[in-house]
């Protein structure tokens, strides 16, 4: 099978990868973790296959289908490979997140793509409060331990984001920046 698709220019793929580090430190901070920072093993390299692995996808669905995924497909695609590839590690074994600290981002990096929406459409972040610690909980237990799809993760991520008042099958046209949506 020929490969068609163009490799993504590494610029890009650095200006990703800067993005997503950034998200982790948020996500870190988020968790009270200002000093798990220095205990946090980022593998890059896993990170810029994610980041390309997600191009390729994108480049999929514009060749062969003529359309651009949604924002929202972006993101499960990330966040799929994320639990996939587990480029995050933790030294500290005894830390709270030790043994799911990328099915966590995983969560972390879906909730902050739907807000962002959320208020790039000026519509209330108020529904995201139905998602309960226990509902949390289950989410990153089934992404750490069952069998989860690519397309299956699209389609919860886009069933949380109806349920939020978004248009979860319009193309939105929202760049994910951290700095945008800092919690």
């Amino acid at each position: 099978m020929v490969n068609r698709c163009k490799p993504l220019p590494q610029s890009v793929a650095i200006e990703e990868l800067g993005k997503l580090t950034k998200m982790l430190s948020d996500f870190l901070y988020s968790n009270n973790g200002s000093q798990l920072v220095e205990d946090v093993i980022v593998n890059e390299l896993d990170l810029l296959h994610i980041i390309r692995k997600v191009d390729q996808r994108k480049q999929y669905f514009s060749f062969f289908h003529g359309i651009n995924i949604s924002e929202l497909k972006e993101v499960s695609l990330y966040c799929f490979w994320i639990i996939k590839f587990k480029p995050f590690s933790i030294s500290d074994k005894n830390h709270v997140l030790y043994d799911s600290i990328n099915e966590n981002f995983a969560f972390f990096f879906i909730i902050r793509a739907i807000r962002l929406i959320l208020r790039k459409e000026k519509k209330s972040e108020e529904p995201l409060n139905f998602l309960t610690q226990k509902y949390i909980k289950e989410f990153v237990y089934t992404l750490k331990y069952r069998d989860v799809s690519k397309e299956s993760l699209i389609f919860t991520v886009e069933t949380i984001a109806t349920l939020c008042g978004i248009d979860a099958y319009f193309e939105n046209e929202v760049t994910i920046d951290p700095d945008d949506c800092s919690e």
